[in-house]
């Protein structure tokens, strides 16, 4: 994954990935939200789309974990803090760092975790057959 990204309004991120302990508090704070969302094969994937991203950016709790990941990355060189979206020019990059410097932070955890639910559930379905 790229560590810089052009964003919509023309300017650059360069991101950093937080300390070890801000990614898996952000990882475990996204699980705690995600975890309320239910869904089968029937499921519309857009459905289920809307629902993680409602989800996700109307959490506090995720906010405030992501906020710690973002201040270790820049928007053309300058930190990111808590006035960095304040003028309207800016607000339209604000979804695109947050799923950028969400995903440099989550996945490491995400796929490690997938591939040790993957290989539980053949386990538990093998002794059950």
């Amino acid at each position: 994954m790229s560590n810089e990204i052009k964003l919509p309004s023309g300017a650059i991120l360069k991101m950093q990935a937080g300390t070890f302990a801000e990614s898996k508090i952000l990882y475990q704070a996204l699980l705690r939200e995600l975890r309320g969302i239910s869904y089968s094969m029937k499921t519309d994937f857009s459905v289920m789309m809307k629902d993680i991203m409602c989800t996700v950016f109307s959490s506090l709790q995720i906010e405030s974990c992501l906020l710690e990941c973002l201040k270790r990355c820049t928007i053309d060189g300058l930190k990111i803090d808590a006035d960095t979206f304040e003028k309207e020019d800016r607000r339209g990059d604000y979804m695109k760092v947050c799923m950028e410097v969400g995903k440099l932070n989550v996945l490491p955890f995400a796929k490690s975790h997938f591939a040790e639910f993957q290989q539980l559930s053949e386990m538990i379905e093998k002794n059950l057959s």
